[in-house]
């Protein structure tokens, strides 16, 4: 499984935080696997007029298999969204039920061969149009009788509200004092969680991304270096030396030119041993 936190900063927006591991059963697959994702949305309402584009936030635990089908099968439909007129709206429940009938149709057909459900929780985050908020949705496969339909939960992110999922959760409710109100504390939890490296299926670096009305910005992740007792900024494992450009074409991932990260500032960790 995995450890992801979401939880309200201090303005409107929402941090989003998880690890990088990915394990079959005890054993380690990859401390770089990409855990939290964008969606681009575009809505086109009619001849002529500008399209509505805007990003969501993807994070998931569980079935990386279940979790990632799903949403391929999204990205190329999300894209192209036809509005007959302005006054209607998409909801982020709308998206989350969409998203959903793929969750529970791909854990429907991997879980056949074994006659289980697989585990899978599936966030989406961004900007509901409805409300003019950031809305998180938990998006699961659950058994209605004999038969695998999803479940669809609005999360409560209000303030000092925090919503946690995967094997790390419980862990990690343990050593978060239930009273605190979160802005950057959990951060600082985090990153001794992977440090401490205490669960098999928990750890490789953070991923970080944030939502605000402008849409979701994945960040890049925090991986712990040992070494030089200190933490490194990637993405995905990788020094943005090496891929920070794509031929001629610079890449601006917030991470990079530090629009964002100048009110990210992760508080510093202790000495390494």
């Amino acid at each position: 499984m995995t450890l992801v936190m979401a939880w309200r900063a201090e303005g409107e927006g929402v941090w989003v935080v998880s690890d990088s591991r990915l394990t079959q059963g005890q054993s380690r697959l990859t401390d770089n696997a990409a855990k939290l994702l964008e969606i681009p949305i575009k809505i086109v309402r009619g001849p002529g007029d500008a399209a509505l584009t805007m990003q969501f936030g993807f994070a998931y635990a569980g079935s990386s298999l279940v979790a990632l089908e799903a949403y391929a099968a999204v990205l190329p439909l999300w894209s192209r969204l036809w509005l007959p007129f302005d006054t209607i709206k998409v909801r982020m429940a709308d998206f989350a039920s969409h998203l959903g009938f793929f969750v529970a149709a791909y854990a429907k057909s991997v879980g056949a061969s074994t006659q289980t459900l697989p585990q899978c929780e599936c966030l989406l985050i961004g900007h509901d149009l409805e409300s003019s908020e950031i809305q998180a949705w938990r998006i699961r496969p659950v058994f209605d009788g004999p038969v695998i339909v999803p479940s669809c939960e609005l999360l409560d992110l209000g303030s000092g509200k925090m919503e946690m999922s995967g094997s790390g959760s419980a862990f990690a409710r343990s050593r978060l004092p239930s009273h605190e109100v979160w802005r950057r504390e959990p951060l600082t939890f985090m990153r001794e969680h992977l440090a401490a490296d205490q669960q098999p299926d928990v750890g490789g670096g953070l991923q970080v991304g944030f939502a605000e009305g402008c849409g979701f910005n994945v960040l890049g992740d925090f991986v712990l270096n040992r070494e030089a007792k200190r933490i490194d900024m990637t993405f995905r494992g990788h020094d943005f030396s090496n891929i920070g450009t794509v031929g001629p074409a610079a890449v601006l991932l917030p991470s990079v030119d530090g629009e964002i990260l100048q009110t990210f500032e992760p508080p510093p960790i202790k000495a390494i041993d």
